[in-house]
């Protein structure tokens, strides 16, 4: 009795042994769906590993599994530039994140939908240049903040300025239109100075903050990189003029204020996008937007020591909120 009762323990174990290992070798094949499985699904294609890119794709399957299921299970299967040719997975949408990841969706059915984003916006105006919108539904969100929103930004912060200074680079010098249109509503007064060489940066920059009581940063990759913004940020704090720019590690490092949406906000706007797309599809919507989410960020203590009092950072979004629903 003993030996059977010891066998029937043995096979037990061996059953639940079975039965664990199967589950486990079934988790690990989920995320390989072939192109049976994956109609009705979304694929997220991304450039590679990074903290940006997970936290984007993360907040965009969070977001698009409470609203896309088939029998329980989430549908948002991901793939890395390491897993193509993509013709083999059938989706009934794509979403890229990152511009290497875009560029890899040339290959795939031109009537499939696509949400791209994390892309600086003159990469993706020139990526789209070659997309036939009148047979496909693509979504753009780029990177860059609106020049509207900065503007408004120092109207709410430092009313009391009236002179901005600009310096624009090749691919900033694109929104010079927008960024005088709006200047002029504003009553604000722009004084420009623009540079197609990184030797000239730093006496563009003196001439600009001869008038301008505020540096105004617009993202361009000639100006703002890793080798020049100690020197722009000395500059100016020698001159004791705020800079308002376009991110929160510019803050970190000595800029006054930023306007600037984070990879989750990115994440939530795309999701919004592909979801809107699945509800409605629309072959030959073709669009580029902004990031429709932000947050603001203050320096207390730069501000300090250049003697501005600005308000907390979630006031002065409210107040930009509204003001963008009054202009609507």
């Amino acid at each position: 009795m003993r030996k059977l009762r010891i066998k029937a323990v043995i096979i037990r174990a061996f059953r639940v042994i079975v039965r664990s290992v199967a589950i486990a070798c079934s988790l690990l094949v989920l995320p390989i769906a072939d192109a049976s499985e994956t109609s009705g699904s979304i694929g997220v294609l991304y450039s590679g590993e990074s903290t940006i890119h997970e936290s984007v794709i993360a907040e965009l399957e969070k977001r698009l599994n409470r609203i896309l299921t088939i029998g329980g299970v989430p549908r948002v299967v991901r793939y890395d530039n390491e897993q193509l040719p993509l013709n083999n997975a059938t989706h009934s949408l794509w979403i890229t994140v990152g511009l290497n990841a875009a560029l890899q969706t040339k290959s795939l059915e031109r009537r499939t939908p696509l949400v791209h984003g994390l892309l600086p916006k003159l990469s993706l105006e020139t990526f789209l240049k070659d997309v036939d919108g009148s047979t496909q539904s693509v979504t753009g969100i780029h990177l860059d903040q609106p020049p509207y929103r900065l503007l408004n930004l120092i109207k709410l912060a430092i009313p009391d300025a009236r002179d901005l200074g600009v310096v624009l680079g090749p691919s900033s010098a694109e929104s010079l239109p927008e960024l005088q249109k709006h200047a002029k509503r504003l009553g604000l007064t722009l004084h420009i100075e623009q540079i197609s060489d990184q030797s000239e940066l730093i006496h563009a920059l003196e001439r600009v903050l001869q008038k301008g009581q505020v540096l105004l940063a617009l993202p361009d990759p000639l100006i703002y990189n890793r080798f020049t913004v100690q020197k722009i940020l000395l500059t100016t704090y020698r001159r004791r003029v705020p800079i308002v720019a376009f991110s929160a590690a510019l803050v970190r490092a000595g800029a006054t204020l930023a306007v600037h949406s984070s990879p989750e906000q990115i994440g939530r706007h795309m999701a919004e996008e592909a979801a809107s797309l699945l509800r409605t599809p629309d072959n030959g919507r073709f669009r580029i937007q902004a990031p429709r989410y932000y947050s603001v960020s203050v320096n207390r203590q730069v501000a300090r020591s250049l003697g501005l009092n600005i308000g907390e950072a979630e006031e002065l979004l409210n107040s930009m909120l509204e003001l963008e629903k009054q202009h609507q």
